[in-house]
């Protein structure tokens, strides 16, 4: 395990481009590469570790995407641990993939080639919604990087234990335990959110 420098571990505006093509095919490689290098988390909460890997012939670029991913774990207004990425053993994995893979991983849960899922020690994100993002964000003015916060958040809760969550306030923001994709409305009246909310913990 090579240590690598450490990214800033908090989301200050946009998370830098990682994208190298505006679009994600349906499939890819279907051999995923793990990121190499071990970078630590934040000071203070549980160590908690993990591997990213990144489905090969995916238009993304290894390094960056991992440096955003560990800005979103490691925020302040996150879920509080030490997310350490590592290129070893770890707790658990993200796997970025396409929707085919994703398709794959997250069996038998149905993910019909637009979810992310947590399926055991695996954290799936769709690597299409990395990209482009989910129609409902948009149309509430969020940003791509307001959704990929929401996309780790959301599945590493799972990892975490917790569950699904209705709109407990509408006109309030949205738990990040809510499901924010499949929502073809309004969000049940709750503004979009990617950060923990008290709502969120036990």
């Amino acid at each position: 395990m090579t240590p690598v420098a450490k990214p800033p571990l908090e989301v200050t505006g946009d998370l830098p481009d990682d994208t190298t093509a505006p679009s994600v095919p349906e499939a890819a490689g279907t051999t995923t590469e793990v990121v190499p290098g071990t970078v630590a988390g934040r000071e203070g909460g549980d160590v908690v570790t993990y591997r990213l890997e990144i489905e090969q012939g995916l238009p993304l670029n290894p390094e960056q995407t991992a440096q955003n991913i560990h800005a979103i774990l490691n925020d302040p207004r996150g879920w509080g641990r030490n997310f350490t990425r590592t290129d070893g053993a770890a707790d658990f994995r993200i796997v970025l993939a396409s929707p085919h893979l994703v398709d794959s991983l997250c069996a038998p849960l149905a993910t019909h080639g637009h979810s992310s899922c947590r399926n055991g020690t695996t954290v799936a994100l769709n690597a299409m919604r990395w990209v482009e993002g989910a129609d409902m964000w948009k149309q509430l003015n969020k940003t791509m990087t307001d959704y990929r916060i929401y996309m780790v958040n959301h599945e590493v809760g799972h990892f975490l234990g917790h569950g699904h969550l209705g709109c407990p306030s509408p006109g309030g923001p949205a738990p990040v335990m809510k499901q924010q994709s499949a929502d073809g409305g309004n969000n049940s009246g709750c503004i979009p959110n990617g950060w923990i909310t008290d709502y969120d913990r036990p």
